[in-house]
């Protein structure tokens, strides 16, 4: 019977040696060829009696390579199996060994060792110390809380149309006519996007039919004159025009803000709120929500950094991994795998820490979670735009691409682990403005920004 024999080295390595007597091949090749012959179609000879010593020469060799392999996958695959939570990268043939002689002239025991890494025991630091970490929460001031809800009523509000004054936020449409040519056009404008200051202060003086002169490159905010040209006067990009024009008013209207009633209530809140002092409260929590997202990110890449550096000194089977990608991909020369090895082995060591992390905040990933992040992803794409039908045949296909599940299970299992992992830490809360709290996210995101590559675009 087969063998397998097993030995941790001191590389970090677990060597698995599969010795396969003689007698066990040349039995199982004899029952193979046996199969082969009454099988075997050959001009010259009756089906099925094909004499032994031809089958044996021509196909012997093909039939000892697959014997040998069937073992192999039933012998090693079985130790692997168990050995699945204990070992890092990709099973291969130790180097520097003879390969095996499978003649079925001259049948020898076989010996033949594999290699794999073996996952170092992992006691992870730099969770438990006295180590302080800024948080932000997020205080609102009650202008902020009444544009949120001044908006909420506009976008459930109605259009009207006003021919007796122009006032903030309004709609203006205008017909205009170039003063030393012959283009004309009609566009509207929100007062709001003006940039001509003056221009807007006598917009408040003025009406439906009246006029107003202006340069029409300088009318509106963040523009070009080949979009003036093209998008509000209809023209070439490229087209000759001058700058001044006069305009009539021909249509002023603005949206006027939904009652705060039942109906606002229900279909803005959904039950949340049933007045405007829970509304009020419902949209500080949402906002609260939102921006809680952007504190607790920024919290969970300071944690990361902290525990990679904690626990830098993992012990990887650092030639055996090399090795391992190398193999994997004619791509990986093994200039390119020295100079990005550092990368991969702080990634391996966190993948050994969240592991540990799993376990110790008993961290569970069920279908239901994969279903509803893949549900989410979908939805965000298409901007739900879709049935419950589509999404549900688009969220099956996704949970049969192995490599999008590890990942969504990965990415939804730290998201679990770092929010029991905030119960735990050292907080030093700070309360900030909205304005104060885009600052530090942008200065955050510019500190943890990818360095340029080298000879890119972003280096000129």
């Amino acid at each position: 019977m087969p063998n397998v024999l097993q030995e941790n080295t001191d590389q970090g390595t677990i060597v698995y040696t599969l010795q396969i007597p003689a007698e066990e091949l040349e039995s199982k090749l004899t029952a193979r060829l046996k199969e082969l012959r009454k099988g075997a179609v050959i001009k010259g000879f009756r089906k099925g009696k094909v004499p032994t010593s031809f089958i044996r020469k021509n196909y012997g060799q093909s039939a000892l390579a697959e014997i040998f392999n069937k073992i192999v996958d039933e012998e090693m695959g079985e130790f692997l199996k168990d050995a699945d939570n204990k070992t890092l990268g990709q099973l291969m043939p130790v180097e520097g060994q003879s390969q095996i002689d499978l003649s079925p002239k001259n049948i020898k025991d076989v010996e033949y060792k594999w290699e794999i890494g073996a996952k170092p025991e992992v006691e992870v630091k730099g969770l438990d110390d006295s180590k302080s970490y800024e948080y932000y929460d997020i205080v609102f001031s009650d202008e902020e809380i009444d544009e949120q809800l001044t908006n909420m009523r506009k976008r459930m509000g109605e259009r009207i149309v006003d021919e007796e004054q122009i006032l903030k936020g309004d709609m203006i449409k205008f017909k205009a006519k170039e003063k030393a040519g012959d283009t004309e056009a009609e566009f509207s404008l929100l007062w709001d996007s003006i940039a001509d200051e003056d221009l807007k202060k006598t917009l408040f003086k003025k009406k439906k039919g009246d006029t107003v002169t202006f340069n029409v490159f300088e009318l509106e905010k963040n523009t070009t004159p080949e979009y003036v040209k093209k998008h509000m006067l209809g023209l070439p990009e490229d087209a000759e025009v001058t700058e001044e024009f006069e305009a009539e008013i021909v249509e002023v209207s603005r949206i006027k803000e939904a009652e705060m009633n039942e109906a606002f209530f229900t279909t803005v809140f959904g039950g949340r709120a049933k007045n405007e002092e829970e509304a009020r409260a419902d949209i500080k929590e949402q906002l609260k929500k939102s921006y809680s997202g952007s504190a607790d990110a920024m919290l969970f890449r300071e944690v990361q950094d902290h525990l990679i550096e904690s626990n830098k000194d993992i012990t990887l089977p650092d030639d055996f991994l090399k090795r391992n990608l190398i193999a994997a991909s004619e791509k990986n020369t093994p200039q390119l795998v020295e100079e990005n090895y550092p990368e991969y082995a702080e990634g391996m060591r966190w993948s050994l820490v969240q592991e540990k992390l799993f376990d110790k905040y008993g961290v569970k990933v069920t279908e239901a979670d994969l279903r509803e992040h893949f549900n989410a992803q979908m939805r965000q794409y298409l901007g739900n735009q879709g049935n419950a039908s589509m999404f549900a045949g688009m969220v099956d296909r996704m949970m049969q691409d192995q490599n999008s599940v590890n990942k969504a299970a990965s990415d939804i299992g730290t998201a679990q682990m770092m929010l029991q992992i905030k119960d735990d830490l050292n907080l030093d809360r700070k309360e900030v403005t909205v304005g104060e709290m885009e600052e530090i996210v942008k200065d955050f995101n510019e500190k943890h920004a990818p360095a340029p590559v080298e000879g890119s675009d972003e280096e000129e």
